[in-house]
Parts: structure tokens; sequence; C-alpha cells
């Protein structure tokens, strides 16, 4: 119990903790034949600027080189864009580490 000339302090403090969304990082891998669509591609999305997202681009000539890369082997986020032309073994082949390589 407080004595009659005491009183309790009161302050209020301002918590920044959440202010701000930490950014994400996007993993994104182009693979793709053409030199041409390869660049066009890379380029756009190296410019598109997504709040609280960073976009990390990298590009392959084929599904092989990407596979070699070990780039898949992250706990990013990833976004693979694919020519619909590619060979059908190499979208297996994703599709197989995506299932079972975690």
């Amino acid at each position: 119990m407080l004595s009659g000339d005491e009183q309790l302090t009161w302050s209020i403090a301002e918590v920044k903790d959440y202010c701000e969304q930490p950014t994400e990082l996007v993993k994104v891998s182009i693979i793709e034949q053409n030199a041409i669509f390869r660049q066009v591609l890379e380029s756009t999305l190296k410019q598109i600027n997504i709040p609280y997202f960073s976009l990390d681009v990298k590009v392959y000539e084929d599904g092989y080189s990407f596979l070699q890369s070990d780039d898949y082997k992250s706990g990013h986020m990833h976004l693979i864009l694919m020519n619909d032309i590619s060979s059908e073994k190499w979208l297996r082949n994703i599709a197989y580490l995506t299932t079972y390589a975690k």
C-alpha cells in the first residue's frame, strides 16, 4: 500500500517493432532456350518493384542447367518460368524435385 505522499508513475512507450513489414526474398528462375526471350523476361522482371518483396532473377538455357545450379534447394519462395514447349523429361524432373527432394 502506498503512503499518502507516494504516487504511481505512468508512462507510455511507443513500440515500433512491427510497424514495417520485412522484405521477403522470392527466387525467380527463367528456363528458356531462346536467348532473346530470356533476356526480355529477365530485364522485365528485374525492373518490377513489388512492395515487401525482393526478386532474385536467374536465367537458364535449359532444364539441365537449372538442375545443375542447385538453386532450387532453397527455403525461399521460388517461381519458375518455363517455356511450355520444354521437354517433358525436364518437367518430370522438376516435379520430382519439388515433391521429394525437400
